[in-house]
């Protein structure tokens, strides 16, 4: 800590931006002006676990999940308090943060991820779209693999199986469960894929049926970028300004989300049309050099607060 401190003092820095959540409680310490980045709240992310712990979760599992909520309530709260400024990617992650540290509004802003530029490249021109769905992510996280369960519980066995459609799920750490999916017709489990852009744009589109977690879903900000059409429910895309029906579908209950998925297939012409907007709006606002520029004029309005208080 004191190294942190004389470092910060010999280089005159005027912000200290603390990009580890693992070393955030150190750099809190600093006598300069901190800022946290905190890519999105545990706290909301447990808060709604609990809301879905009904769904074949034991009860010691609950119980787990509503003493995690509470740690990392306390935990934000100290952190929030301690930074004089916290960046976060998604106004929902903010609202939670501003809740639980009791401070005001100014000190929480919304900074919303980049997407990777090989995405940009990948969609550079169109490919023929099979009749087929995609899902993708690390399945060894809780929020993934609860978006599988659902779909496969709730969509896919009741209104879309036995369809002649194709799923393809991709993705490493998947449970016993989801890899017994793979024995079921039509669902095509891949594990890690070296070239996920390449077997993405092959498929008719994304689904992104998220019903927990928190922050924004990159892997749709992905599909928007490679020209994938995407169905997803309300909390897959809340941090992203995607109205439904100018650059998605957007769905929460299972016949309407399947009743999605069927009509892109079905009207290729319109998907595409989603896909063209979806790829413009994040090159509008979804670049790393957008997301940059806005981090940076927060920074700097950081320092100016900095030599404003040690000139007065």
């Amino acid at each position: 800590m004191h190294d942190c401190q004389v470092a910060f003092d010999r280089w005159e820095c005027s912000a200290a931006l603390s990009f580890a959540p693992s070393i955030a409680e150190v750099t809190a310490a600093l006598n300069g002006f901190r800022v946290l980045d905190w890519l999105d709240s545990a706290t909301l992310t447990y808060r709604r676990r609990l809301a879905v712990s009904g769904t074949g979760r034991t009860l010691p599992k609950r119980w787990m999940a509503a003493l995690q909520a509470r740690r990392q309530r306390e935990r934000e709260a100290a952190l929030v308090n301690c930074f004089d400024l916290t960046v976060t990617i998604a106004e929902p992650d903010r609202r939670v943060l501003l809740d639980v540290a009791g401070i005001a509004p100014e000190r929480v802003r919304v900074v919303p991820n980049g997407v990777d530029e090989n995405a940009l490249c990948a969609g550079a021109d169109s490919l023929p779209r099979g009749q087929s769905i995609i899902f993708w992510g690390n399945l060894d996280f809780p929020p993934n693999a609860s978006a599988v369960r659902w779909f496969h519980r709730s969509v896919w066995q009741p209104h879309l199986a036995g369809r002649g459609l194709e799923w393809h799920i991709a993705g490493a750490g998947a449970t016993a469960d989801i890899k017994a999916l793979r024995s079921e017709p039509g669902i095509i489990l891949h594990g890690f894929v070296d070239d996920l852009y390449g077997l993405a744009r092959r498929q008719g589109l994304m689904v992104n049926p998220m019903v927990e977690g928190s922050g924004l879903k990159n892997k749709v900000l992905e599909s928007f970028a490679i020209g994938l059409p995407v169905v997803s429910t309300s909390m897959g895309v809340e941090a992203i300004d995607a109205e439904d029906g100018s650059y998605c579908r957007i769905a929460d209950r299972p016949a309407e989300f399947a009743a999605a998925v069927l009509d892109l297939l079905s009207r290729p012409a319109h998907a595409e049309a989603l896909s063209v907007a979806a790829r413009q709006l994040v090159y509008a606002r979804y670049t790393w050099a957008v997301a940059g520029q806005a981090l940076a004029e927060l920074l700097g309005v950081a320092g100016d607060r900095r030599v404003q208080a040690s000139a007065a």
